[in-house]
């Protein structure tokens, strides 16, 4: 199954991308993150963005410096540098053309939009276990991982049903340990054990 292609440089893919970016953002500046509630910035811009998917730009300009400061504010700057990283990156690929003004298809490019969008919040939304966040991370262990996220304050979102290991969200992992793998402790393969 397709999902997340970091490669794609389509600029209405790339609006999704910040589009979905923008809400997690803001479920992370107000605190309610993974549990699919955030304020009203998301509801109350849906129906015309995807209508007209360069208003995301406009969007980002309005809302990210204030939900940015918010984490600032709230003793989290390495978060919101993250944050701010992540949408620099996105907004300096998507160029100064607006894509819908390339083509007179803009169903395609709205499509193109979503497409995006949903790629980039399934990406993030995954729940993974420990072990896995050791191997990505490069702890030494699950059990270093797990001390790593209890100092991070990240929460299990559930257990696997087969191994009953705890499951956390991979995108409040990246936010909270650092979006770059490989930056862990320990190094080497960790040995396999479950929570």
């Amino acid at each position: 199954m397709p999902g997340l292609n970091r490669d794609n440089n389509e600029p209405a893919y790339l609006l999704g991308r910040l589009w979905a970016t923008l809400e997690q953002l803001d479920m992370e500046a107000h605190g309610r993150q993974g549990d699919g509630a955030y304020s009203d910035i998301i509801d109350r811009h849906h129906a015309t963005t995807v209508v007209e998917p360069t208003l995301v730009i406009r969007r980002i300009g309005d809302y990210a410096p204030q939900l940015l400061k918010k984490l600032r504010a709230a003793g989290k700057p390495k978060t919101a540098d993250r944050w701010s990283a992540t949408i620099d990156d996105l907004v300096s690929r998507i160029g100064v053309q607006p894509p819908m003004n390339r083509s007179g298809d803009r169903t395609a490019h709205q499509s193109l939009f979503l497409v995006g969008y949903h790629h980039e919040r399934a990406a993030t939304d995954k729940l993974v276990s420990a072990w896995m966040i050791a191997e990505v991370y490069g702890y030494a262990s699950d059990g270093a991982a797990r001390v790593a996220l209890n100092r991070e304050d990240v929460q299990s979102r559930g257990r696997d049903q087969q191994t009953g290991a705890k499951l956390y969200s991979w995108h409040e992992v990246q936010v909270k340990l650092g979006g770059r793998p490989g930056r862990g402790v320990g190094g080497g393969r960790p040995r396999k054990a479950t929570d």
